[in-house]
């Protein structure tokens, strides 16, 4: 039976990025409703959160693997511990440290790749566009706009000088354009439209630092035993850092603390 979650954040971004990372889903997994617009009130009185609805997606394993679902081969049985194979064995796990410190830093040193744009190309006739257009020209950017409509949503990349302007702190001011870019496109419809703003491939780029971030930081809970927490981040970058340590041996990864400051604590498993 699909899983159904009901839940509310100051956003609709919001709302939704935190059920995401509850159920442990990404956007092309669940069908989205909206329940409730956010309402910031008069003075605070009548204030409301958004509330959204995300159902999974009813996919089998032949759905997604294209065939019928194989039994996992047992491994084989460990062989007899044997005193005068210890020191060979250390000095194999030695010399291998290098070789996934090489994969490592491989990783942290490749240059990021530019996002394809791919979809159907789209212009100031999608109220989003018209309104970052207007926006734009209110802040005195002559920037270049970009957008295609695809399954994901909508994709908007912005070009020219100035753009440090446009991405601030974090990325605080291009979130920020981005979810006034949404709210505008969804005003007064049910099926939810993504909104993805970017500039000079910055998405890109600060998924690759949080991933790099979670991956040092998985290390030092290894090393150390101890929990480890990392600073305050929105739904969208916790997910972020969930999916690069999923897979990481050794180490789990939670959610903790109420917004503005809830943040991921990466736990390392008993030995």
């Amino acid at each position: 039976m699909s899983r159904i979650l009901e839940i509310e954040g100051k956003t609709i971004d919001e709302a939704i990025f935190a059920g995401l990372e509850q159920m442990g889903l990404s956007f092309d997994e669940v069908d989205i409703d909206i329940l409730q617009e956010s309402n910031k009130g008069f003075l605070g009185i009548g204030k409301t959160d958004a509330k959204v609805r995300l159902t999974e997606r009813d996919k089998t394993k032949e759905d997604v693997w294209g065939g019928e679902p194989q039994e996992k081969a047992k491994p084989a049985p460990a062989p007899a511990a044997d005193k005068d194979t210890a020191p060979v064995r250390r000095e194999k796990r030695n010399a291998e440290r290098p070789r996934r410190n090489e994969k490592r830093d491989a990783f942290e040193n490749s240059p990021v790749t530019k996002k394809e744009i791919v979809g159907t190309p789209i212009g100031t006739e999608e109220p989003a566009i018209e309104f970052l257009a207007g926006l734009l020209s209110s802040m005195g950017i002559n920037g270049s706009i970009k957008a295609v409509r695809n399954d994901d949503g909508i994709y908007v990349d912005i070009s020219g000088d100035g753009m440090g302007q446009i991405i601030g702190y974090r990325g605080e001011t291009l979130d920020a354009m981005q979810y006034l870019a949404s709210l505008v496109q969804n005003k007064d419809r049910q099926d939810y439209v993504r909104v993805t703003l970017d500039t000079e491939n910055y998405r890109a780029k600060r998924e690759q630092t949080l991933v790099r971030l979670g991956r040092r930081l998985a290390e030092k809970a290894v090393r150390s035993g101890h929990r480890v927490s990392l600073e305050p981040m929105n739904p969208y970058e916790r997910r972020i850092i969930h999916s690069a340590l999923q897979d990481v041996s050794g180490v789990t990864t939670v959610s903790e603390g109420e917004e503005p400051n809830r943040h991921v604590i990466i736990i390392p498993e008993k030995k």
